[in-house]
């Protein structure tokens, strides 16, 4: 009679560890696409916050701030850290520039591309969100909404 050993032989385990590495080739791609999606969605969603914050400050004002901080723009934003210039937020970089009573611009450029991908994005008092695929986005940039 045989006497049998058990558990997994060699053989067996690195078809198994082949087998797992083949699905992650897949997997991995696929994952960090959705998370510069979602860095994409998340600093379009910041940025109409945003213009919703220079629109409510003009409503109240009847102009636009003259310096964007948080004693300007506090009260006219959920997150208080929103509030300064510029900030740094799920892989995108923000700048709001205020050029006078009735000029404003916010732009939100990736910090990198593995993190926000190579969509640059743009908005200012005309309210119309922009954006452009590898250069800085501007006022003439292909509109979004």
């Amino acid at each position: 009679m045989r006497n049998r050993q058990k558990g997994f032989t060699l053989l067996e385990l690195l078809i198994v560890v082949a087998i797992i590495m083949i699905l992650a080739t897949f997997a991995v791609p696929y994952a960090v696409k959705q998370r510069i999606q979602a860095n994409q969605a998340s600093a379009v969603n910041d940025l109409r916050v945003l213009r919703d914050a220079m629109e409510a400050y003009r409503a109240d004002h009847n102009r636009y701030p003259a310096s964007f901080d948080r004693n300007t723009m506090g009260a006219f934003l959920s997150n208080p850290n929103m509030a300064v210039s510029p900030f740094t937020r799920r892989g995108y970089i923000f700048n709001i520039s205020t050029a006078g009573r009735d000029t404003w611009h916010a732009t939100a450029e990736p910090a990198s591309p593995r993190s926000g991908g190579t969509r640059y994005y743009f908005v200012d008092e005309s309210n119309l969100l922009r954006w452009n695929d590898g250069a800085a986005a501007t006022a003439t940039s292909e509109p979004i909404e």
